[in-house]
């Protein structure tokens, strides 16, 4: 049967929640996937626009659903791929941050042994502060702000400048290295500040 271009904007509106939902994302963040405002966002899931067919092809390969899923009225809030996706993404995530400690602990055992008077070797515990939150946020900013990007560019910001002055301080000894957390004054505000900047950008 067919629909008329009302009854479809609001069919693709509906669908739309239901799938942003069901993933577990804000307008905000589909809208930066999309490379589009949420506004834009907004008014497509109002109905009040409709997407054109390119930003239809990337709602169904992000949601891992087709376009005529899209089309298609749905009497289920949410099928089962897509409730799993979040979930599943989540544990790839924490795994693949794992993976940098379960690295950072064999190398520690192997320093430990090869070169046992190497008294040192507990710094690669603190580096992989930096590269274990550098890690999730790489993944977290392909796979839709599975998490906060603040929480973890701040955690990054503060282990590397931590794994520096560690560094320099055991390693290789430098006067005022302390110094180097003044840099993370400057950017911390700018994280802090980012996602603000942003929206008055878009404006």
């Amino acid at each position: 049967m067919a629909r008329t271009m009302e009854e479809l904007k609001t069919l693709i509106g509906v669908n739309l929640v239901r799938l942003r939902r069901g993933a577990g994302m804000t307008q905000t963040q589909l809208a930066e996937k999309l490379g589009y405002t949420d506004k834009a966002v907004s008014k497509w899931e109002c109905g009040d626009a409709v997407p054109d067919i390119w930003v239809l092809t990337r709602v169904a390969e992000e949601f891992g659903v087709t376009v005529d899923d899209l089309l298609t009225p749905h009497t289920e809030p949410t099928e089962e791929p897509i409730q799993r996706m979040p979930r599943r993404r989540a544990i790839i995530t924490v795994l693949a941050a794992l993976l940098v400690w379960l690295i950072a602990t064999v190398a520690f055992v192997i320093l430990s042994i090869v070169a046992p008077a190497f008294d040192d070797a507990w710094l690669l515990f603190i580096y992989a502060i930096p590269l274990s939150s550098l890690v999730i946020f790489i993944l977290s900013c392909v796979w839709g702000h599975l998490i906060p990007h603040y929480i973890f560019l701040s955690v990054l910001l503060w282990g590397t400048i931590l794994s520096v002055f560690l560094s320099f301080t055991f390693l290789l000894p430098v006067r005022s290295i302390w110094m180097v957390f003044l840099i993370g004054i400057p950017g911390q505000t700018i994280i802090i500040l980012w996602p603000a900047i942003r929206r008055r950008r878009r404006k």
